[in-house]
């Protein structure tokens, strides 16, 4: 364990190269310290990987530079937000579906949901169904699927839900469970803009 250290700190201020340079360096230098011994001493190519993890030293792709600089940073002296207040942080988050709807084509496309919910009360801001369009990646190197249904104009569509007051309060009915029976008819169709298909069990 020694000889590892000292290894890694002889070479921490250039590349060591991969792991498997590492594990030929460190086999050399056992041999020219214990000589007879080093064949007992030394561990096993997977040991060696696995004691190099829990160490947390890092080779082959990273660059030394880059191990310079993270041993040189600071602890961060941040810490998670921690919301107090409703409405103070909300997250945007986006899944999909176990359902199928029509599209405007009348073809049967999966359904994908994106929601703001508030972090401290959990409830949901605002809401919107999307159907998935057909397609791959978009290009060779892209890493975002072309099948993905929401796009930046349904983030904005959020926010100007979440900004606007409800449908509910804008009715001016007296009667509250009149009001409330609506209010629940018209957010559910709001929200299930693209109805999924009922299929007859036989």
């Amino acid at each position: 364990m020694r000889l590892l250290l000292k290894i890694h700190q002889r070479y921490e201020r250039k590349s060591i190269g991969t792991r498997s340079r590492f594990f030929e360096l460190l086999s050399r230098a056992c041999r020219r310290k214990f000589k007879k011994r080093a064949e007992k001493l030394m561990p096993s190519r997977a040991t060696f990987y696995r004691l190099l993890d829990c160490l947390g030293i890092a080779c082959g792709r990273e660059t030394a530079r880059s191990r310079r600089d993270d041993g040189n940073r600071p602890e961060p002296p941040f810490t998670l937000p921690m919301a107090t207040a409703p409405g103070e942080q909300v997250q945007i988050d986006t899944t999909s579906l176990d359902l199928k709807g029509i599209d405007e084509a009348g073809r049967v496309v999966s359904l994908e949901l994106t929601a703001a919910i508030d972090v401290v009360s959990r409830s949901v801001l605002a809401a919107v169904i999307r159907p998935k369009s057909t397609g791959g990646k978009a290009g060779s190197s892209s890493r975002r699927h072309g099948g993905r249904a929401t796009k930046a104009v349904d983030a904005l569509l959020l926010l100007a839900e979440m900004c606007t007051r409800s449908r509910c309060a804008r009715t001016g009915r007296s009667r509250p469970r009149q009001r409330g029976r609506i209010c629940r008819t018209r957010s559910w169709s709001r929200l299930t803009s693209a109805w999924p298909v009922r299929r007859r069990v036989r």
